[in-house]
């Protein structure tokens, strides 16, 4: 309670409304998040937006999460977002390019993306524009093989 800043872990959401509870916490306690983790979120009682909104409420430094547990496109209004790591998954081509999305995370200093073998394409996109950038550090992981790369 005391804390002025709070990691946040949610791994395995029985009550899918909790991530939306937490950052109503977060908002009215005025606490900062440093971390947020969602692994094997379950969206059948909630929809991908709350999630989102409550993300950007969380406004965390560093998010962990998968590309379908959030509106990608959104996270340019985490104005503290400085790691982001992603698991692609079902990459929708139609939705604006996450390199597109990168470019516009002005504050980001970190990069981990890890893909199947079918999404591989986002990292080339991703490589290609990381010159116009201010992330310093990227890690790309495509199944079985792992790239560093300090910049």
């Amino acid at each position: 309670m005391a804390s002025k800043t709070i990691n946040l872990y949610m791994n395995f959401l029985i009550d899918k409304d909790q991530i939306c509870l937490w950052a109503e916490q977060v908002l009215l306690q005025r606490k900062q998040v440093r971390h947020l983790t969602m692994a094997c979120v379950d969206r059948s009682d909630i929809g991908i937006s709350r999630i989102t909104q409550a993300v950007i409420d969380c406004n965390p430094e560093q998010l962990f999460c998968e590309s379908s547990d959030i509106e990608l496109q959104d996270l340019i209004r985490c104005s503290r977002l400085q790691c982001l790591k992603l698991i692609i998954t079902e990459f929708n081509p139609e939705k604006l390019a996450l390199s597109l999305i990168i470019l516009e995370l002005l504050h980001l200093k970190e990069l981990d993306l890890k893909c199947g073998d079918t999404e591989k394409r986002q990292f080339l996109d991703v490589a290609r524009i990381l010159a116009g950038t201010g992330i310093r550090k990227v890690r790309f992981e495509l199944e079985e093989s792992i790239v560093d790369l300090m910049i």
